[in-house]
């Protein structure tokens, strides 16, 4: 339901929904069994918490774990898939895909 709600009242009003803002984005990952993190560079945002989908217009699945993610050892989710990850940095969650050029979009709430 919350994530239902997020999505529907869009990024500034979620923001207004839980005080210290959001940090919203897309992922995508160029070639599949290749790892990537789901932020880049050096940005560490804490966080409460990830809500993670598959992008619409994938083709294939996304895979989600640590760094060693992969097809046979990570979460699977798919175009109509949300996950919550309860997790305090998004910097430690990376991403595979089933196919190339797919992708995520995630929404985390602040600390």
């Amino acid at each position: 339901m919350l994530l239902l709600v997020l999505m529907l009242a869009g990024v500034a009003q979620a923001e207004m929904l839980y005080g210290r803002g959001v940090v919203a984005g897309h992922c995508n990952v160029a070639t599949a069994g290749t790892q990537v993190r789901l932020i880049s560079g050096d940005l560490v945002v804490p966080v409460r918490g990830v809500y993670i989908t598959g992008k619409e217009g994938n083709t294939g699945p996304m895979y989600i774990g640590s760094a060693d993610v992969s097809a046979t050892m990570g979460y699977c989710i798919s175009v109509d898939t949300t996950t919550f990850l309860p997790v305090t940095s998004l910097f430690d969650i990376w991403v595979d895909a089933g196919v190339s050029g797919n992708g995520v979009s995630y929404i985390g709430i602040k600390k």
